[in-house]
């Protein structure tokens, strides 16, 4: 396998950043125990207790977890058709 160029690997490794940081942000800040703003003030798990009381948010996040399978599921078999010729 060939050997990608050190340009292409930090670009590769800048545009990951560009992509996962928010996602680590915003999953870091959602322990935080102010209820709005940037300010931290504090470590919580109080706003996961009050989701997991409600059924219907509950219920929505599991129909949302099996419609991203679904759609992953989709594109690698569009991906393996395309790639199998």
């Amino acid at each position: 396998m060939k050997k990608l160029s050190l340009p292409l690997r930090l670009l590769s490794g800048f545009l990951y950043l560009f992509l996962y940081a928010p996602i680590a942000v915003v999953a870091l800040y959602s322990f935080n125990a102010r209820r709005y703003g940037m300010v931290w003030s504090g470590f919580t798990t109080q706003w996961y207790g009050q989701l997991l009381k409600s059924s219907e948010k509950v219920m929505a996040a599991v129909k949302a977890k099996a419609q991203g399978r679904a759609d992953m599921g989709a594109v690698s078999a569009r991906i393996k058709q395309k790639l199998s010729g």
